[in-house]
């Protein structure tokens, strides 16, 4: 699975071991940087992103033994098992503010929600791994690492932590990842002012859908709209296209001296 980071580079995974290693690609920015990343590697980045945004290391420690892996998300949430009776991890808490709401879909593991267990060998008291009902009812198992096992004592702990995946870089490789491709200079990559009314704060926050209703807009009739014209608009609102990944547009982050020098380059 291939990961990409800032100042584009990409950091490569063997299996499930980092291996460490980045590879330096060539500096894409420019006109065409949406569409020959999404003709290229974005299909597969989509592909490893969505599992990591559905997932929650699962934490189990008895003392200084502590083992760690990597399950669906909403199998374990407020999930049951023995032998530890209680909640694993809490929903998340609803402000009423869309952008709070860190959470994405899970819409990459199979599972049924709330199924998960310990694998647990009441003959040594010792936790293995976990399991969980797919929508065929069918458990499956995943073993701690090398067949390591967690006592299980009085002092035992469970924690769940989501897993959040955060996307930054320069303002204008952010501007593009969201789907406003050359627009940094003229539009705010987190809120819908542009540059004339940037002066009176912080307009109404993009959210993904936002962003992919404005780019249905400019497609289907802004464009259409505007065939007769020897100049076609550049965008509608600054936007371009859907967000390239599931990145709730509110995590996406970028040096702060660029926001405020309106900079687009490193």
């Amino acid at each position: 699975m291939t990961l990409l980071c800032h100042n584009d580079r990409v950091a490569l995974i063997d299996g499930s071991q980092w291996t460490g290693e980045l590879v330096k690609l060539g500096h894409l920015l420019g006109k065409d940087l949406y569409n020959v990343l999404d003709n290229t590697v974005n299909p597969d980045l989509r592909m490893g992103f969505r599992p990591l945004q559905s997932s929650s290391l699962l934490v189990v420690g008895s003392g200084t033994v502590k083992e760690c892996i990597l399950v669906p998300r909403n199998s374990f949430i407020n999930a049951l098992a023995s032998p530890i009776q209680g909640s694993f991890m809490k929903p998340p808490n609803d402000r009423d503010n869309e952008n709070q709401k860190l959470l994405v879909e899970n819409d990459s593991w199979d599972e049924i929600r709330q199924t998960g267990s310990f694998i647990f060998n009441s003959d040594d008291n010792s936790i293995s791994g976990v399991s969980w009902q797919v929508s065929s009812r069918e458990d499956v198992t995943k073993e701690f690492r090398d067949g390591k096992k967690v006592e299980f004592t009085p002092d035992t702990i469970v924690e769940l932590y989501p897993i959040i995946l955060l996307g930054g870089g320069d303002t204008e490789w952010v501007s593009c990842a969201i789907g406003k491709e050359n627009m940094a200079g003229q539009h705010c990559n987190h809120c819908q002012r542009s540059q004339k009314d940037f002066i009176e704060g912080l307009g109404e926050p993009w959210t993904i859908q936002k962003i992919k209703n404005a780019a249905d807009h400019y497609r289907d009739e802004v464009i259409p709209a505007a065939a007769h014209l020897a100049s076609k608009p550049a965008g509608y609102m600054g936007v371009k296209s859907h967000p390239m990944y599931s990145i709730p547009i509110h995590l996406w982050g970028s040096p702060i001296l660029h926001d405020e020098l309106g900079l687009v380059k490193d």
